[in-house]
């Protein structure tokens, strides 16, 4: 059900058009280096089999050592390479540069079979299905018949193809190859960009591929849909993102919940100092390292404490308790204290919003109970400067520095 847009436009010749081109069988650059392989390096033969009986082309020009080539391969790609070893006149190792281009489509000619290659990896391999729009060389193009292999030659699908109306290409069937199969099912109901355009997957299709005898190799994962104008993928994708989001929240509640409270924490003062930390604290020890994490909860006991704000996003599976958000305020003679409790099973944290003259009140009466000195702010930083806590060491080695 795949749709395209071919255009019949030779790839531009690297080198101003006066680059020497052979014709080679498939290219498989070294993709990894192993062995102390070349990393882009490849072998190009005039011969399948390494046999003269198997000849793709004519005999090659003569190359030199070092010559930037193009190269056709037989898969229909061509690609941009130096010649590194010349093995024979109809063999040589060569290291590819930059990505390789498909070659041109073949010509469309009116009222004979369409043929293809029904081959994995070759550039003009199709899976067209009948009723199937493409564009090959600005012509619109629709598959009018059940596409057949080619007998005897099993190797080639035969299409019959209609010429299709601009309409009809606008809003023709499509899909897209995805990395793996959460990532089709995701894709459904979405709009996923396609070159220059948008293709509304409303379907996965995932077919399985393997050897000839029959043993299975793995499988290939698709997203499958119509093509829609760039507004109604707009409008698609905010309402396949709110669906998510609700899914994830665990229903239009949920999700209302989760806006007012991500409202509320946007609404806090930029000048507020921010304190975040344990809300339990204590010590703690890992191999032959520890030390004290300080309570943030503790930091402020006597405040009178109002919830304005909670979100809580449950777990993904059957018995996960999720995460949950609790936003308090309380007033004090400096301002609005703003207190965010977060909870997930064992992992308990607590951040305080503060006015800035009662944060660097905060700050000082923390290092003063925790005993942290200049030398030691210092060398915690050096070894956990990024983790929780780092405001707290920052200020002390900033103030007593």
């Amino acid at each position: 059900m795949i749709s395209t847009s071919e255009t019949n436009t030779a790839a531009a010749p690297v080198g101003g058009g006066t680059l020497k081109r052979i014709k080679s069988i498939a290219l498989y650059p070294e993709q990894h280096g192993y062995g102390g392989r070349t990393i882009g390096g490849a072998n190009a033969h005039r011969y399948h089999h390494n046999s003269p009986d198997w000849p793709i082309t004519g005999p090659w020009p003569a190359l030199t050592v070092g010559e930037e080539i193009e190269i056709e391969d037989d898969h229909g790609w061509l690609w941009s390479a130096i010649v590194d070893v010349i093995q024979s006149a109809d063999s040589i190792q060569i290291r590819v540069i930059g990505d390789k281009t498909a070659l041109p489509m073949p010509p469309v000619i009116s009222g004979q079979p369409y043929r293809l290659p029904n081959m994995s990896g070759h550039a003009h391999s199709r899976r067209w299905k009948l009723g199937s729009i493409t564009r090959i060389d600005g012509q619109s193009w629709r598959v009018a018949k059940q596409p057949r292999p080619v007998k005897p030659d099993h190797g080639k699908i035969e299409y019959i193809l209609e010429p299709a109306t601009a309409e009809q290409y606008a809003s023709r069937s499509g899909e897209i190859k995805m990395s793996d199969q959460r990532a089709a099912q995701q894709s459904i109901g979405s709009a996923v960009q396609v070159r220059d355009e948008w293709l509304h997957v409303t379907s996965i299709d995932g077919p399985s591929y393997g050897s000839a005898e029959g043993e299975y190799f793995g499988t290939t994962w698709y997203g499958v849909g119509r093509f829609v104008a760039a507004d109604k993928a707009a409008k698609l994708n905010a309402a396949h993102c709110r669906a998510a989001d609700e899914k994830r929240w665990g229903g239009k509640e949920g999700l209302a919940a989760r806006d007012a409270y991500d409202a509320a924490i946007a609404a806090i003062p930029a000048d507020y100092g921010r304190r975040h930390g344990a809300t339990l604290g204590g010590e703690w020890s890992i191999g032959s390292s520890g030390g004290v994490e300080p309570s943030v909860a503790s930091a402020t006991p006597h405040l009178g404490w109002s919830q304005i704000a909670r979100k809580h996003q449950p777990g993904g599976s059957p018995g996960v308790i999720g995460e949950t958000w609790v936003l308090t305020v309380a007033s004090t003679a400096y301002g609005t204290v703003y207190r965010e409790e977060f909870a997930e099973y064992d992992n308990y944290r607590t951040t305080l919003w503060m006015p800035p003259a009662l944060y660097e009140q905060h700050l000082s009466a923390e290092v003063e109970r925790l005993g942290i000195t200049p030398d030691s702010a210092r060398q915690w930083l050096a070894e956990s400067r990024g983790c929780v806590g780092t405001e707290l060491y920052e200020f002390a080695a900033r103030e007593q520095s």
